[in-house]
């Protein structure tokens, strides 16, 4: 906040003073008004500049206000009418990208982390411009450079928290698209290279997190490895099922192998840890999601017993109650699904019932597994306790097949 506040003061302040000024004067052309505002972003920047020597706070912020300025003046070359300069939506991110890349060597230039963070930032509104302007290929490139370029500052000490920045900023780009298309038309071209996106941004990630380039393997890594991985889930459904959702289920198979991949190796690597655990959990679930698209019919609720089975054993290796709320969530949805099919009796020995037969089980050897997992011991009949209902399951599960 104390570095945040002044800057943002600042520059509404010489907003408010030059939008005066720009607008008071309406014979003026666009392009007078464009070059006016990169004169003074620069004279703005360079004061400060000067200033710096001798009162050092105050020309910093004049110095981030200039370069905060003409980036803004680079997108209103484009968007404003009273300075637009730009017709092509091309030539109008080529230039925001310039600015940026000028913005960022100055902050390396200068050792200053926030004009670098602040870079990046603009330039993940880049890619978002470029999708509103429908350039789907150019904001996905524009967010991949700002990806790569944000993996390698990364390892700079002074930008340790860049990692925030670049990786969810990459994914929040593919995410705008379903968003602005609540807005406005959104035209996406055949050939889709998002699912490459998606699945390589995520990969890299989890690469960073095995070589330990997020730091010591602690709380920071696993958040980081977490929130990737969530991302990319949120942006492979949102984007799919807006824009292509018969494709939605190859595209939760392909990130869910994988999710399941890297939830392997960081399980062989770095032990069974809670973030292994979550990312074995998110990739089943996918493959899951895949199953019940592409199976649709009575044995969806059979896919989702396997999932349950598939996060008991996760949960009684995490030893974790927040895996163990997870267990009933998944088994109550596959019982609904199940009720729901049992009103139409299968053929003796089908392979339906035979699935039905073996469902109960299921329930039954998953919960079972969560028994050691959370040291039940000695159950007291004087003594009431929520992991009694473990013991229910098998009766209920025994009714059920009945």
């Amino acid at each position: 906040m104390q570095w945040w506040l002044p800057r943002i003061g600042g520059l509404l302040a010489l907003l408010s003073a030059l939008f005066f000024g720009v607008y008071i004067n309406q014979s003026t052309s666009p392009l007078f008004k464009c070059i006016e505002l990169v004169l003074v972003s620069l004279g703005i920047a360079g004061m400060g500049w000067f200033l710096e020597r001798r009162y050092r706070t105050f020309g910093d912020v004049l110095v981030v206000t200039g370069l905060i300025m003409l980036y803004l003046t680079s997108v209103a070359a484009y968007v404003l009418p009273a300075t637009r300069v730009i017709e092509s939506p091309i030539t109008g991110s080529i230039v925001q990208g310039l600015v940026l890349a000028g913005i960022c060597v100055v902050g390396l230039l200068r050792r200053s982390a926030g004009i670098v963070l602040l870079a990046f930032c603009f330039g993940y509104f880049l890619g978002v411009f470029m999708a509103w302007e429908g350039l789907r290929e150019g904001a996905l490139l524009a967010a991949g450079i700002l990806f790569i370029a944000g993996a390698i500052m990364g390892r700079i000490p002074r930008l340790r928290e860049l990692p925030w920045i670049y990786i969810t900023g990459s994914f929040l780009v593919v995410i705008a698209f379903p968003a602005i298309a609540l807005l406005r038309m959104v035209e996406i071209p055949r050939n889709v290279p998002v699912q490459i996106f998606i699945n390589a941004v995520f990969a890299v990630s989890a690469g960073f997190y095995f070589l330990g380039q997020f730091g010591d393997p602690g709380k920071r890594s696993r958040i980081l490895l977490s929130l990737a991985s969530s991302l990319s889930l949120l942006a492979t459904g949102l984007f799919f099922r807006s824009f292509y959702p018969d494709a939605l289920e190859w595209a939760s198979l392909v990130l869910g192998i994988n999710m399941l991949v890297f939830a392997l190796g960081v399980w062989a690597t770095r032990g069974c840890g809670f973030g292994a655990q979550l990312l074995f959990i998110k990739a089943s679930f996918l493959v899951a999601v895949w199953a019940v698209l592409h199976f649709s019919g009575d044995l969806r609720w059979m896919i989702l017993a396997l999932q349950t089975f598939v996060v008991a054993v996760a949960a009684r290796r995490a030893r974790e109650v927040a895996m163990e709320l997870c267990v009933w969530a998944v088994a109550v949805a596959s019982l609904l699904l199940y009720l729901q099919a049992s009103v139409s009796i299968p053929a003796i020995y089908s392979f339906t019932w035979w699935m039905m037969a073996l469902y109960p089980l299921i329930l039954t050897i998953a919960f079972a597994l969560l028994l050691p997992a959370f040291n039940v011991g000695e159950l007291s009949l004087q003594q009431v306790d929520r992991r009694w209902i473990y013991w229910i399951v098998p009766a209920v599960a025994s009714g059920l097949w009945y």
